[in-house]
């Protein structure tokens, strides 16, 4: 689970780049709303929600427009502030992301990302089995989700540090435009299908 959590994908550039860019409260806080999007998907997987969008392709269309629509907004975004002029760009530290605004990019860009159930439901179906009981099913959710809310949390702290901060902010238009390109290039890959 934490290999699939730390691989690279929407949820990883969004908190990467929050967490490089956004104060240490405000950035956790997309910790959280990816974990509340996680923790949804997790609930539909060890539901057995995960078959419906394996034997229903409308179903499974429709999640990867919708995310591939939102991902692409986000990609739209981080791409206009990278070509921006700096002088109209706000300055780090000041920007207009609430913890409210952090918390809904990250619960969005979980929730809209297909590959998240998907991905969930292999796993857990692996390490379940096919009959697990109640307690087994509880158990597991609160593993996945307490496993990413320490880890990814630990994950934001670190990218706090000043030395790797000030790395970051000294090639902020860069990052921007390689986070853009990669969540532009996940939005295509969602809208063409799998």
């Amino acid at each position: 689970m934490l290999l699939g959590q730390f691989s690279p994908g929407p949820d990883m550039l969004l908190l990467m780049r929050n967490a490089l860019s956004l104060p240490l409260r405000t950035a956790l806080c997309t910790v959280l709303g990816i974990a509340t999007g996680l923790a949804i998907h997790t609930a539909l997987a060890l539901g057995g929600v995960s078959l419906l969008l394996r034997n229903s392709p409308g179903a499974t269309r429709a999640l990867g427009i919708a995310g591939g629509l939102y991902l692409g907004w986000l990609a739209f975004r981080l791409l206009r502030s990278a070509w921006s002029s700096s002088a109209a760009r706000p300055s780090h530290g000041t920007a207009a992301t609430s913890p409210r605004t952090a918390f809904l990019q990250g619960f969005l860009t979980n929730l809209l990302n297909p590959k998240a159930v998907i991905f969930l439901a292999s796993v857990l179906a692996a390490m379940l089995g096919p009959e697990p009981s109640t307690p087994r099913r509880l158990a597991f959710w609160a593993i996945v989700i307490g496993q990413a809310l320490v880890f990814w949390s630990l994950f934001v702290r670190l990218l706090q540090i000043e030395p790797v901060r000030m790395a970051y902010l000294a090639a902020e238009r860069w990052w921007n435009a390689a986070f853009g390109l990669a969540l532009a290039a996940v939005a295509i890959r969602a809208l063409a299908g799998f």
